[in-house]
C-alpha cells in the first residue's frame, strides 16, 4: 500500500511517498505456555466437588480439567496468595500496601 503525503507550504509543492509495508505494528505475540489454562469456574466447582466427597482430587481433576497438583493445594488451602478460585502469577508480591 502507497502513500501520498504532500506539503503545501509557500515556497513549492512537494510529494513524498511512503510504502507502509516498512511501517507495520509489531506481531502479538502468541502464548507458548498452557499454565493457569483453567477457568476459575471449573476451578471453583472442583474443589466444592471435592470438599463434598463426591469425588477425589484426581477425578475431580479430569472431570473439570484443571491441574491436579492446583486443585489439592486449593482444597487443603497451602496457598498464601491464591486461594479458592483467585489465579495469582509469579513468586513476587507487594511489600507495601497501597
Amino acid at each position: 500500500m502507497v502513500v501520498y503525503f504532500v506539503d503545501i507550504s509557500e515556497e513549492y509543492h512537494h510529494f513524498e511517498t511512503f510504502d507502509l509495508r516498512h511501517f507495520a505494528m509489531p506481531r502479538t505475540r502468541l502464548r507458548t505456555t498452557a499454565q493457569q489454562s483453567w477457568s476459575p469456574s471449573k476451578m471453583r466447582a472442583a474443589i466444592s466437588a471435592v470438599r463434598d466427597g463426591s469425588m477425589g482430587c484426581k477425578k475431580a481433576s479430569n472431570v473439570f480439567g484443571v491441574p491436579r497438583t492446583t486443585l489439592k493445594r486449593r482444597v487443603n488451602n497451602l496457598n498464601i496468595d491464591a486461594v479458592e478460585d483467585k489465579k495469582v502469577l509469579g513468586s513476587k508480591r507487594p511489600v507495601f500496601n497501597n
